[in-house]
């Protein structure tokens, strides 16, 4: 465990996922955002996972991520606190349904490898328990081989990391955002969204070239967007 958070304090822009036991008694000095993936039991919980960050006097950010069946203990908290309820996280939600299919496609090609991956974990316990204590299986009984993926396994897994990368490579750009007149704000917030959505040599290209040529590509994009959009 030490191990691990050394390499999350030593990086800038590291990323820590777990449980309940970093709530406490670990020392993190630099961390500006926590985000409880599921809603505390209790409001001690809630205040311990919190305040892990902003301390020292220093800005940081605590967001809930609240499904319906967790209001019941989000409401709690809020009653612990003596408070009505937390300020709502501001959100665009004109990005969720090109967020959502890019959920679904990279949770199909989770479980799927999921699936492969435990086939794998299972027989490999099975041999080595088998062998531990000097038995011989029945190949056929426990289903030796079963672990090497289909070849329709593998076709559908290509077929899911191609789709998914392929809906990354697609800006997500903001509806409001209009190509008709853009405004100045507009400029600014189009040319952020293709440079974030983009890496490397295809950011600096539209950065480095002037507004108006930068407003052209990015007019070719959304138009070539839209109409892979149809073309699915």
């Amino acid at each position: 465990m030490c191990d691990v958070v050394c390499r999350f304090t030593s990086c800038s822009e590291g990323v820590l996922l777990a449980s309940d036991v970093a709530a406490r008694g670990l020392d993190f000095p630099h961390v500006h955002y926590v985000i409880h993936y599921d809603v505390p039991l209790n409001s001690e919980l809630y205040v311990h996972r919190s305040g892990r960050t902003a301390r020292a006097q220093r800005e940081g950010l605590s967001l809930i991520l609240i499904g319906p069946e967790e209001m019941t203990s989000y409401k709690n908290i809020c009653k612990s606190l003596n408070r009505e309820g937390l300020p709502s996280f501001p959100m665009e939600t004109g990005y969720l349904q090109a967020l959502r299919r890019r959920v679904s496609v990279a949770r199909r090609l989770e479980a799927t490898i999921h699936r492969r991956n435990k086939r794998k974990r299972d027989n490999d316990w099975l041999q080595s328990t088998a062998h531990a204590m000097e038995l011989e299986l029945d190949q056929d009984w426990y289903g030796m081989g079963t672990d090497k993926p289909t070849s329709q396994e593998l076709d559908k897994e290509e077929e899911l990391k191609s789709e998914l990368k392929r809906l990354l490579e697609i800006p997500i750009i903001p509806r409001s955002v209009s190509m008709t007149y853009p405004t100045q704000d507009e400029k600014h917030q189009l040319l952020k969204s293709i440079t974030g959505a983009w890496g490397g040599d295809r950011s600096r290209q539209i950065i480095t070239t002037e507004t108006e040529d930068a407003l052209k590509l990015a007019k070719r994009v959304i138009s070539k967007t839209h109409k892979t959009h149809k073309s699915h």
